[in-house]
């Protein structure tokens, strides 16, 4: 950063560019570089999603389709699918089966819920008694939960 710059102004404190990201050796095997597109050229297509972005309602809770790279990055996903949970209510059969906000759902029983639409399908033809394994990602691994039917 140049000196003078108006960030250092507001109290910006610049930090070794060679320090961060991943540390654990584990991570640091498996971590790809990003692609980072060129402003001057056309979006790839993966940043022009045609997924709808917007918020439903699932078992009490806000969720909605995961789109676009900036939410399958900070999700750590490898692609645009899964549903993200926006918020849980305490009270609501989402928090009581144990989603978090920020948590993807992945699968409800063990089926594939790409999209909210599929989320929806598969719950309607959920099972009127007895529980639902919903398969969810959290903290950069697959975690699976229970929910009393029906997960409608």
């Amino acid at each position: 950063m140049r000196e003078g710059s108006p960030a250092l102004q507001l109290g910006f404190q610049n930090f070794p560019m060679d320090q961060f990201g991943a540390n654990w050796p584990k991570l640091k095997r498996i971590a790809r570089t990003p692609e980072m597109p060129r402003l001057d050229e056309a979006q790839p297509a993966i940043l022009q999603s045609g997924r709808d972005p917007r918020p439903s309602i699932w078992l009490g809770a806000s969720v909605k389709n995961i789109v676009g790279i900036g939410e399958v990055s900070a999700s750590g996903l490898t692609g645009e699918a899964g549903i993200l949970v926006l918020d849980v209510p305490q009270a609501s059969r989402a928090a009581a089966a144990g989603l978090r906000k920020g948590d993807v759902v992945l699968r409800l029983d063990g089926k594939a819920t790409d999209t909210v639409r599929d989320l929806q399908r598969l719950s309607a033809e959920s099972p009127a008694f007895g529980t639902v394994n919903i398969t969810i990602w959290r903290g950069q691994r697959e975690i699976t939960l229970e929910a009393e039917a029906p997960v409608r």
